[in-house]
């Protein structure tokens, strides 16, 4: 499996957009739905720091979501722009595979 997991820093004012692109039902899980590779993600918030969030998205290797990517460029792209003045900071944290069981 493939993992890949983001951290943010929201600004405040956009928290309520930023769920729309990143919760487990957002702009982005309606787009990583469309390629059969994609598993699942999951949201979380820092309980320290209500700005900062991490996604984690399981994909089931890392060749999907190359092939993703390649296959929705162009959705991938305008989801990407259209979100980022929601945030003050994205950083990649990790992409690695990953054995769940």
């Amino acid at each position: 499996m493939w993992l890949i997991i983001w951290r943010y820093k929201i600004k405040p004012t956009s928290r309520q957009k930023f769920y729309e692109y990143y919760n487990e039902n957002g702009r982005w899980v309606w787009l990583f739905r469309k390629h059969s590779g994609y598993i699942i993600t999951k949201l979380y918030q820092d309980q320290h720091d209500s700005c900062i969030f991490l996604t984690f998205d399981y994909w089931r290797s890392l060749k999907d979501f190359e092939l993703f990517k390649q296959d929705y460029a162009i959705e991938y792209q305008k989801i990407d722009h259209n979100s980022n003045n929601l945030t003050e900071t994205e950083q990649l944290v990790i992409a690695a595979e990953v054995n769940l069981l």
